[in-house]
């Protein structure tokens, strides 16, 4: 009965600590799109929810922007303590859909060496657009195999709401500064 009483101790700590934080009206998580990962997996937005998230949208044969942008990001990175590295996840959506299948997001990973914390998605053409309407992502497709994009990155909570926008050019300031304040007021 002793040792009953202790794992019911034990218990509520172990699943309040794997809970997902709570989805609210201003996070992307909230709508309703499944996407695949390089690794082939699919999931829903929500699965994303968890860590706070620096967020971006690419195709993987992107002569310049793309890579120069998951370069940038990875900088960012590079700002971080080791700590704060454990508690930021790396998201690309890609607006190629139809060539950007989970082997060529695969490919791409390979190449960027990137690390777990990145996860590289494929879907449809509509959700690409949704999710690029949602983030204020401009994009336009050539014809030709190529797009025409801007080059913005998102810091996201950990529940999907949006907390900064840079642009490729600027400086970290700002998403360091308020992704170092979503780590103080979440302790995580």
């Amino acid at each position: 009965m002793k040792y009953l009483f202790l794992i019911l101790l034990v218990l509520p700590e172990i699943s309040k600590s794997e809970e997902k934080p709570k989805i609210s009206s201003e996070s992307i998580y909230q709508i309703d799109q499944i996407w695949n990962t390089e690794k082939g997996k699919s999931l829903n937005l929500k699965d994303l929810a968890g860590n706070p998230a620096v967020v971006t949208m690419t195709f993987t044969s992107c002569p310049g922007a793309c890579p120069l942008m998951v370069s940038d990001i990875k900088s960012f990175d590079k700002l971080l303590t080791k700590k704060e590295k454990k508690k930021i996840n790396y998201y690309t959506f890609s607006i190629d859909p139809a060539h950007d299948t989970p082997q060529a997001l695969q490919k791409f990973y390979e190449k960027m060496n990137l690390d777990k914390r990145w996860v590289l998605l494929t879907s449809d053409k509509d959700q690409a657009r949704e999710m690029a309407a949602i983030l204020g992502f401009s994009y336009k497709e050539l014809g030709n195999g190529d797009f025409t994009h801007s080059t913005s990155l998102y810091l996201l909570s950990a529940n999907g709401e949006l907390l900064a926008r840079k642009e490729r050019s600027s400086d970290w300031k700002e998403f360091l500064d308020k992704f170092r304040a979503q780590f103080k007021k979440n302790k995580i």
